[in-house]
């Protein structure tokens, strides 16, 4: 890993940014708006988080399923 990136993720730790479980519509909403903004990177990767820390894990599923497809 490089320094720099080992310095940001130390400085995001430091700030300790609060995460929250989203609930399966919020987390529709977000992917909605992500398709319309054709997946900016840095609210892409918010996204993921978001995701990978929800309890919604049928609709993690889905979204890759779709993706899969060729479907957004």
């Amino acid at each position: 890993m490089s320094d720099s990136r080992k310095e940001e993720i130390d400085k995001l730790v430091k700030e300790n940014i609060p995460h929250q479980n989203l609930t399966k519509e919020e987390l529709q909403e977000t992917y909605a708006s992500l398709l319309e903004e054709n997946f900016p990177d840095s609210k892409r990767i918010h996204f993921i988080a978001d995701l990978g820390r929800s309890p919604e894990l049928a609709f993690h599923f889905e979204l890759i399923c779709k993706r899969l497809g060729g479907r957004n």
